[in-house]
């Protein structure tokens, strides 16, 4: 059994693990190569803006923080809607087959697979609900197929839910990047000054500055980053 000490020197690695995400829907490869709206940006660009966004959140940026904390109410919010649509085209679905009919969901025979790599949970909450979107687009094209739905009414049922990924994928689209701390905030310094024009911002909510108010999954600020006067000043009302 190893001593103490050799405990306090085992070096040991970061967690890692595989997703892969399987879309049945060309609707959904849609959304995944950003062909949903005009100048609409794709997954992956997504995927790729949120890990800078935690990134940007754990050096202390109060901008990123402000970011996710938006985010977070923005797709719990799409996703409870994205799930009601689900459930009430289910519904339509089950209560207009007859008495003895029974109907698997479709698939595709051969879905398309994407690799997934996040150092973000919003990010995976990004792909659950276009995950969720294949679901209403495969329910919406199994009842277009046997006769329950018009093609219109189909495409009413495709575009509600789409629509709901459009405004996050803008949301993620307009982040943009600072480099700047709570201490550029408290110097009130001339690069935080013309971040605050640029944003059209009159102030930072206070829940925000004093960390507070942050996303329940926002990350941890490094120890570094977090040594700044907001600390200091809580240390000394206190």
């Amino acid at each position: 059994m190893p001593s103490s000490n050799q405990i306090d020197t085992i070096q040991i690695g970061a967690l890692q693990s595989e997703m892969i995400f399987t879309v049945h829907t060309r609707y959904t490869i849609n959304v995944w190569l950003g062909r949903i709206a005009k100048h609409q940006i794709t997954i992956p660009k997504a995927m790729g803006i949120l890990t800078q966004v935690q990134r940007d959140a754990s050096e202390d940026d109060p901008f990123a923080d402000l970011f996710l904390l938006n985010f977070e109410k923005l797709i719990l919010d799409s996703t409870d809607k994205m799930k009601t649509l689900i459930d009430a085209l289910a519904n339509i679905l089950v209560d207009n087959l007859p008495e003895g009919i029974d109907i698997s969901q479709c698939i595709n025979v051969q879905p398309a697979t994407f690799p997934i790599y996040l150092n973000s949970p919003l990010g995976y909450k990004l792909i659950y609900i276009v995950s969720d979107f294949d679901l209403l687009a495969k329910t919406a094209l199994t009842s277009r197929h046997i006769g329950i739905l018009t093609h219109s009414e189909m495409k009413e049922w495709i575009s509600s839910g789409s629509q709901l990924l459009r405004q996050l994928l803008g949301m993620v689209k307009n982040y943009r990047h600072t480099g700047l701390t709570r201490q550029d905030v408290l110097d009130n310094n001339t690069r935080y000054q013309e971040v605050m024009k640029n944003f059209n911002l009159e102030a930072l909510p206070e829940g925000v500055l004093d960390r507070s108010l942050r996303s329940g999954f926002a990350p941890l600020i490094n120890k570094k980053a977090s040594l700044t006067n907001v600390e200091t000043q809580k240390i000394d009302n206190e």
